[in-house]
């Protein structure tokens, strides 16, 4: 995306997208630059960030639960910005309760 000009097509392939994306491109009205499904396929991007950790199981009052430590460094470093918080959990495409401690 940093290539990106004002006029520019960008046609993405069929996936889900975790990356966090940014680009300096700057659009107008008259040059717009258009992000887009290439024909035929299904494209998600959500935003997300991939949490690729060592889950360990807890006991909660009888309910096993999972928790890991977050390498908040290295999930800044991805996202190229500093990291706040966690608002969402995503398992499987489906979203769960999360906390940050």
């Amino acid at each position: 995306m940093d290539n990106v000009q004002q006029g520019d097509i960008v046609l993405i392939k069929a996936g889900n997208y975790f990356e966090h994306v940014q680009f300096s491109g700057v659009a107008t009205s008259e040059q717009p630059i258009i992000v887009e499904a290439y024909p035929g396929e299904r494209v998600v991007i959500n935003g997300t960030i991939p949490i690729i950790q060592d889950w360990e199981s807890y006991n909660n009052n009888g309910h096993i639960i999972y928790k890991t430590h977050l390498d908040t460094v290295a999930i800044a470093e991805q996202m190229g910005e500093s990291f706040k918080t966690v608002f969402q959990l995503f398992i499987n495409n489906r979203t769960s309760a999360a906390s940050y401690q």
